[in-house]
């Protein structure tokens, strides 16, 4: 949208999307100068829109569908039960998992891992067969977790 007030123009851009029944809204506002050099004035726009575009998408990115690993097996998998297992859920289509676990390179903090396997004996199987996340770190902490 392009306003016009005295000396100033004013580029507004804002974009929103519905995701869980809210709204978010990332908008920017540059102003411009009627002096200033419209050329200039719309590089500017465009590297606005690319940033609002990229940010949108970035947000929202699942992981790739060919390098899920399934974190709920069988039926009756839903975001609810999916997030309580510390799991990423992304709608795509039959035969790609849903509810599966974040990239093994993306770690949650130490201070948001509620053990999921105390006691000795844990390994990345037994880790993933109780439905739990798996990712080795320093002694004290759990390797085999639920978020939070």
């Amino acid at each position: 949208m392009l306003i016009f007030q005295s000396q100033i123009s004013y580029i507004r851009l804002e974009a929103s999307k519905i995701k869980h029944h809210l709204t978010e809204t990332y908008s920017f506002t540059y102003i411009v100068n009627k002096g200033q050099n419209m050329k200039v004035a719309m590089c500017t726009l465009l590297v606005l829109v690319a940033s609002l575009v990229a940010v949108m998408e970035a947000k929202d990115a699942c992981y790739p569908e060919n390098r899920r690993e399934d974190c709920h097996i069988g039926a009756g998998a839903t975001e609810e039960v999916c997030h309580s297992r510390g799991c990423l859920w992304c709608p795509t289509r039959q035969g790609v998992p849903w509810c599966y676990f974040p990239q093994k390179d993306k770690c949650l903090p130490n201070n948001q891992r509620e053990d999921c396997h105390p006691g000795a004996g844990a390994t990345e199987q037994k880790c993933h067969e109780r439905g739990c996340l798996w990712c080795p770190t320093v002694i004290g902490v759990p390797w085999c977790y639920h978020a939070k």
